[in-house]
């Protein structure tokens, strides 16, 4: 379990707005996410969510008021570009929520890339004819690989998630 004091630690936030120290269980960007108590709510501005771009501000305004009120209830503290005076809770105030959104999540996940050798594919055409090329390769021989894309997420040669968003 991590401890909001260890993000502010990590993050060295430009402010820190109504402090107090608590487990984080959980970090989320949206409200559908909103799964644990004292989750770490980080308002990113402006990310494609569903096929348009929705600011994060507007999903933080959502959860204040009606249907997603109760989900409020689950954010222990807010990570965010701008204070906004009229919420209770802690805030770490950062110059780039995106960059420290990242570092948080490296963080409470215990740097799960470490271990991984990670292979980005760009371009126009043949991204996804090329993920799975290499993870078929690569499985065949005995690695094991996994391919991240429009179709899904594979380990191996199995399925085991579909994915929202074109990748």
């Amino acid at each position: 379990m991590k401890k909001l004091s260890e993000f502010v630690s990590l993050l060295s936030p430009d402010d820190l707005i109504g402090f107090r120290d608590m487990p984080i269980n959980s970090i989320a960007c949206r409200p559908e996410e909103l799964e644990k108590e004292n989750t770490l709510y980080c308002v990113v501005d402006e990310f494609l969510q569903y096929g348009h771009w929705v600011q994060g501000s507007e999903l933080l305004a959502s959860l204040t008021a009606g249907t997603e009120k109760s989900s409020m209830g689950r954010v222990g503290a807010l990570l965010l570009e701008h204070p906004i005076p009229e919420i209770s809770l802690p805030q770490l105030i950062v110059s780039d929520a995106r960059q420290a959104m990242a570092r948080a999540a490296k963080y409470f996940f215990n740097s799960p890339d470490k271990p991984m050798k990670i292979i980005g594919i760009t371009g126009t055409n043949g991204k996804t004819t090329t993920a799975h090329l290499i993870n078929r390769l690569l499985t065949a021989c005995g690695e094991r690989a996994a391919a991240l894309g429009t179709l899904g997420l594979y380990i191996g040669t199995e399925k085991h998630a579909d994915t929202v968003y074109t990748t």
